[in-house]
C-alpha cells in the first residue's frame, strides 16, 4: 500500500526509473511555462534562470518516501533546460533561424555525419568486450 501511495505522489523513486516522476512534474508545468512565453517571454528565461540559481546556492532536496533518500533529480534545475526550449523554439531565436534554412543546416551537417560514420565504421565502433573489468569472474555493470 506504502509503495502504491508513493507512487502516485511521485515519492517513491525506483532505481534507473528516478527520470519518469520529473517528466511528469516537467509535463504538468508546462501549460504554464506555455502561457508564460505568450504573454511574457523574456521574463519566462529570466524567471526560470532565478530559480536554476537559487537551487544550485541553495539546495532544495525533495524527499522521497515509503524510502529515505531524496529525488535524483531536482525539477527545480531540471525546468531552466526545458525551459530554453521554448525559448529556443521561437519564430524570432535559433528555432526560427534553424526553419529557414534547414536545407543549408542539413548539407553543412552530411560531411559531418559521413566522417563521423566512417570512423566509427573503420574503428570497429564501440565493443562492449573491451568495457570488462581484468577480473573476468565479476560482471562490469556490478561492483565486486
Amino acid at each position: 500500500m506504502q509503495t502504491h501511495l508513493g507512487l502516485s505522489l511521485l515519492t517513491y523513486q525506483l532505481d534507473y526509473f528516478n527520470i519518469l516522476p520529473l517528466y511528469v512534474v516537467l509535463m504538468t508545468a508546462a501549460p504554464m511555462f506555455a502561457v508564460m512565453d505568450r504573454y511574457s517571454p523574456n521574463a519566462l528565461l529570466v524567471l526560470s534562470a532565478g530559480i536554476y540559481l537559487v537551487t544550485l546556492s541553495t539546495p532544495v532536496p525533495i524527499p522521497t518516501w515509503p524510502m529515505d533518500g531524496q529525488w535524483f533529480f531536482n525539477p527545480l534545475a531540471w525546468q531552466l533546460v526545458f525551459v530554453l526550449g521554448f525559448v529556443l523554439a521561437r519564430e524570432d531565436s535559433a528555432g526560427g533561424f534553424v526553419r529557414r534554412h534547414i536545407v543549408i543546416i542539413r548539407w553543412l551537417s552530411l560531411p559531418i555525419v559521413l566522417v563521423s560514420a566512417l570512423i566509427v565504421w573503420l574503428a570497429g565502433g564501440p565493443v562492449p568486450r573491451r568495457c570488462r573489468s581484468r577480473d573476468s569472474s565479476s560482471s562490469p555493470t556490478r561492483p565486486t
